[in-house]
């Protein structure tokens, strides 16, 4: 079994950085992230650039709606660390030059019609490192597009769904992972309490079904240690570092507590 057998997810990067900039995916491999997870929207002239809100406000220079605005627009408008904003054709090949390392590309602007699937695909394609690439979405519909266009894409559904309903979906899409963010309001007495952890029946359902789980985690170890138990190996965390660390003093307790029953 491998020693470290989990995989850290960095959301957006490295929060210690701006958001969804080149120097978050930088530092986010730099803390031994395993996949980098950043946000792809589409502008007006159909070119992808890495932003997560609707709108320019909250993390740039800039203001107005993003799916209005052309790519030469967009040019001259700086994320908050003074970056321009990334695109998707310099992060793929960011990506292929690194020789390691994974990208979650979570497709905003998910509204049927508007993503032009066709395209976005094409350009993952022409980097030939499809097997380094898993995408994710809300829209279950969205990903339906995307895996029947290459089916050799990874994708992971995000949901709000209840297991009942996510599950299948999930594998109806023939999606590799899934990840609910329902919020539970039960379940642990731990001294923090994440409002996005999944139920023990969801992460159960899904495991049986051969689906990998993933989970969002932020603090307490209580928690972490609880999800590790029900078998979740993906971690998704804007401290990748942290949550590096709480996990191999994780791995260390199972290693001494199998030892202790030999």
């Amino acid at each position: 079994m491998n020693a470290f057998p989990y995989r850290i997810v960095a959301h957006r990067g490295a929060r210690s950085m701006t958001e969804n900039s080149m120097a978050s995916i930088k530092e986010a491999f730099a803390q031994q992230a395993d996949i980098v997870e950043m946000d792809v929207r589409m502008t007006r002239d159909k070119e992808f650039i890495i932003l997560h809100d609707y709108f320019l406000e909250r993390t740039t220079t800039g203001t107005g709606w993003v799916l209005t605005k052309c790519r030469k627009e967009l040019r001259d408008i700086r994320l908050l660390n003074g970056e321009p904003i990334p695109t998707l054709e310099e992060v793929l090949t960011y990506l292929r030059r690194r020789k390691d390392g994974m990208i979650m590309l979570d497709v905003k602007d998910a509204v049927f019609g508007l993503f032009d699937v066709k395209r976005f695909v094409s350009a993952l394609e022409e980097h030939d490192i499809l097997h380094r690439v898993i995408v994710s979405s809300f829209n279950p519909f969205m990903l339906h597009r995307i895996k029947k266009r290459q089916p050799q894409l990874d994708i992971a559904l995000l949901t709000m769904f209840p297991y009942g309903i996510a599950v299948p979906i999930a594998k109806w899409l023939k999606a590799t992972y899934v990840s609910c963010i329902l919020p539970v309001a039960k379940r642990m007495q731990a001294k923090y309490f994440s409002r996005v952890l999944p139920s023990e029946t969801f992460l159960s359902w899904a495991q049986k079904e051969g689906l990998e789980t993933m989970a969002y985690w932020e603090e307490g170890q209580e928690n972490l240690a609880w999800l590790a138990e029900k078998g979740v190996k993906i971690f998704v965390t804007n401290r990748p570092a942290v949550a590096r660390e709480e996990l191999m003093k994780l791995t260390g307790k199972e290693k001494r507590r199998g030892k202790a029953r030999k």
